[in-house]
């Protein structure tokens, strides 16, 4: 049966082939701001239902897996910055504090119509950072604007912006808790 991922994230694709397993990746083309959802479980579960729905309507038999990654701080969401305003001004909120990584997946057996969710969460402390380094990482990252969190946690400068991770780190870093794939695919049936 064929894997197909609802995204065209070049970081889920790239973990999701850690599994060694054959798949595809399609866009979604759902328009994730329509969805207002302010609790961030609920949030990363209706994008993550909403993207696989939407590619799992132009399969038959397929095993479609949708998921969305946000960050939550302070009872805010932080999803990918707008601009390097907002960046800098985002990291500057977080340095010395911890805050949590939200992942949503919900996957669709087309052919018997099982489905699969989970919500993976991830807490991350971030060391005490200076505007100096704050503002040097915002203005040298050409994708800055790729991640939920704000900044890229694997490489740069920004890998030593955390001080500890408790969780799942490949729900930090590419916004998909590969652990929990293996499971997932089984109950579907795969």
């Amino acid at each position: 049966m064929k894997i197909i991922l609802a995204t065209t994230s070049k970081y889920k694709k790239k973990v999701f082939s850690f599994l060694e397993l054959p798949f595809d990746a399609e866009p979604s083309n759902v328009d994730e701001e329509s969805f207002k959802e302010k609790n961030p479980r609920e949030r990363v579960v209706g994008l993550a239902k909403m993207k696989a729905e939407a590619v799992a309507q132009r399969h038959g038999s397929a095993i479609i897996i949708g998921s969305y990654t946000l960050g939550y701080f302070k009872g805010n969401i932080l999803e990918k910055p707008k601009d390097r305003k907002q960046a800098f001004s985002r990291l500057k909120n977080l340095s010395g504090k911890r805050y949590r990584v939200y992942t949503g997946v919900y996957a669709i057996n087309t052919t018997n119509d099982k489905r699969a969710v989970r919500v993976v969460k991830t807490d991350v402390k971030m060391r005490v950072l200076s505007s100096e380094e704050i503002k040097k990482y915002v203005m040298s990252d050409p994708n800055l604007f790729e991640y939920a969190h704000g900044y890229d946690p694997e490489q740069g400068i920004s890998a030593a912006f955390i001080k500890k991770v408790s969780g799942s780190l490949q729900n930090l870093i590419n916004g998909m808790p590969i652990e929990e794939m293996p499971g997932l695919l089984k109950e579907l049936g795969y």
